[in-house]
């Protein structure tokens, strides 16, 4: 069956829509439980998320120490906060809505933070030294990224199968093995105040007409080959900020630039 032609440019109209309708996701709850989670005197983080299981209250989770555990979240309303450099193997977050990790570092030998059907918030988290993925997004997922680092993964910094990444506020994507951010499957990428460097293949690879928006304060510099390359002509890159240090190769027609 032969597909109808769809233009690249339909892509960054979907990208600016979502960025003018989406709605908060992680807004306050009336009712709410705590825990406190302490790995390194053997408690379990995964426990703690799997106790408020069923449960309507956000739950809301401090932990410290290493978690040699790979988290499973599949309920709604999780935040779990880090103290005094809390680490975690890797999360696993399935069909799960309005999850916040902060103060966290990730690392572990396989893709650092799954998602599927999810809408995941990162705010002051360290994703590095993961054997795989350090973020891998899929089935129309939603990640938003903010003054975090991903650094130093096996394959991709972010790795994206459909959905929409948001990453701003003094993030940096640095020394990934593959590409900083691998957009694939109509993904709608938003990027503001991020550093996107020395990443060892693209600093920003689009493909399967995905779209690119970015604005004021991305740096996209020292990665191997392109800063941002299209993968195929539907997808498309359209800059409102200034113009990056690395090639941008995609064909003119998806290249909107300053």
């Amino acid at each position: 069956m032969i597909t109808p032609k769809r233009s690249g440019k339909s892509t960054l109209l979907k990208v600016a829509s979502i960025l003018l309708t989406t709605i908060p996701l992680f807004s306050a709850q009336a009712d709410a439980a705590t825990r406190e989670v302490d790995c390194d005197k053997g408690q379990s983080l995964e426990a703690a998320v799997m106790k408020g299981q069923g449960s309507a209250e956000h739950l809301y989770i401090d932990v410290s120490g290493y978690c040699d555990e790979r988290v499973t979240i599949e309920r709604d309303d999780v935040s779990i906060a880090g103290d005094n450099g809390a680490t975690v193997q890797g999360f696993n977050i399935e069909g799960a809505r309005r999850i916040t990790l902060n103060g966290i570092t990730v690392t572990g030998p396989e893709t650092g933070i799954m998602m599927s059907s999810a809408d995941v918030k990162l705010e002051n988290v360290l994703v590095t030294g993961n054997g795989e993925d350090g973020i891998l997004s899929r089935f129309n997922s939603t990640l938003r990224v903010s003054n975090s680092n991903i650094t130093n993964n096996g394959v991709n910094g972010i790795g994206s199968l459909g959905g929409t990444l948001d990453i701003s506020e003094n993030s940096t994507i640095s020394g990934n093995a593959n590409h900083g951010i691998d957009a694939d499957l109509h993904c709608s990428v938003m990027i503001s105040d991020t550093a996107i460097m020395n990443n060892d293949v693209f600093g920003i690879q689009l493909g399967a007409d995905s779209g690119l928006l970015a604005f004021g304060g991305l740096t996209v510099s020292g990665n191997e080959e392109a800063g941002v390359f299209c993968g195929d002509t539907e997808s498309s890159y359209l800059n409102h900020g200034e113009p990056i240090d690395d090639s941008v190769e995609c064909t003119d027609f998806n290249q909107v630039a300053p």
